[in-house]
């Protein structure tokens, strides 16, 4: 992945997951299919006191832990 694919997640991606009560900021899942169609997610941190957006991680689909590139399968008991 490149810079510039993760810049364009964080403008124009969709929002899939959303926790507004993480600590120590709120947080939320970002993704958009990138050229070839694969799937790059983005999770981030919002800052709301300083302004500041905090990637925390960037990755692939992981088709173990996804059910479609917009849903996560549900947790076994």
């Amino acid at each position: 992945m490149t810079r510039a694919q993760v810049i364009r997640v964080l403008t124009e991606g969709d929002i899939i997951e959303q926790r507004p009560r993480a600590k120590p900021f709120p947080k939320c899942l970002r993704m958009r299919l990138q050229e070839d169609n694969h799937p790059l997610y983005v999770s981030v941190g919002y800052d709301t006191s300083h302004d500041r957006l905090y990637v925390m991680t960037v990755h692939w689909l992981d088709p173990r832990t996804w059910e479609d590139p917009w849903r996560r399968r549900r947790r076994r008991p």
